[in-house]
């Protein structure tokens, strides 16, 4: 959510909205991505279900009327899943390392 944040920030300074087009479309896709993260707790990057949307937003088919409703919409489904997800608020350092480790080790081994 932060990370969308700053780059939301970064396009409202873009003076150009044709030149903002493609940077919009992939914070969108972060958006949705961070909202199905907290709320189905995994990763699936397939966006499928929101390609057309994402590649008319890339295409400069919606206006930056249309793009800033989007964001809204979604900041507000992304604080409202983050309010109600059970992940932790801090990821578990030690078993991120210890997975990291565990892949470069049998990486090594080929």
């Amino acid at each position: 959510g932060g990370y969308a944040t700053q780059q939301r920030k970064l396009l409202e300074k873009q003076v150009d909205p044709q030149r903002a087009t493609k940077p919009t479309m992939h914070l969108i896709r972060l958006m949705l991505m961070g909202i199905r993260i907290l709320s189905k707790h995994s990763i699936d990057p397939d966006m499928t279900t929101h390609r057309f949307s994402l590649m008319e937003m890339r295409k400069g088919t919606y206006s930056s009327v249309d793009r800033d409703w989007w964001y809204s919409w979604l900041k507000e489904c992304f604080d409202f899943w983050a309010e109600k997800t059970t992940l932790p608020d801090e990821p578990d350092y030690a078993k991120a390392n210890e997975i990291l480790l565990e892949i470069r080790k049998r990486n090594l081994e080929w």
